[in-house]
C-alpha cells in the first residue's frame, strides 16, 4: 500500500472524484463508486479509501484503496498522476 502526505492525498482526490464517482469500477461485481475519503493510516501518511455499492446487493457497502479501483478502471496509477505533477 502507497501512502501519501496529506497534499499529495487531497491532489489525488480532486483529481480522481470526477473520474470515478457514480461510475462503475469492476463490470463482473457491478461496483458503483460513491465517494473518495481520505483517510490518515498513520500520523501524516494517509490513503485515498473509495466507498460504493454493488448495484446488485445495495446492502453492501464496500471500502476499497484508490489503487484497487485505477487498476480496475484501466486509469493512470497515483504515482503516474503525482510524478506528472512533479511531486
Amino acid at each position: 500500500m502507497t501512502l501519501y502526505s496529506l497534499e499529495n492525498a487531497q491532489y489525488l482526490k480532486e483529481y480522481y472524484s470526477p473520474k470515478v464517482i457514480n461510475k462503475i469500477a469492476d463490470e463482473s461485481t457491478a461496483l458503483r463508486i460513491t465517494s473518495i475519503e481520505i483517510d490518515e493510516i498513520k500520523k501524516d501518511l494517509y490513503d485515498l479509501i473509495c466507498s460504493g455499492y454493488f448495484v446488485n446487493m445495495i446492502s453492501i457497502s464496500p471500502k476499497i484503496s484508490i489503487q484497487s479501483i485505477v487498476k480496475s478502471m484501466d486509469l493512470d496509477s497515483p504515482d503516474v498522476v503525482l510524478q506528472r505533477r512533479g511531486l
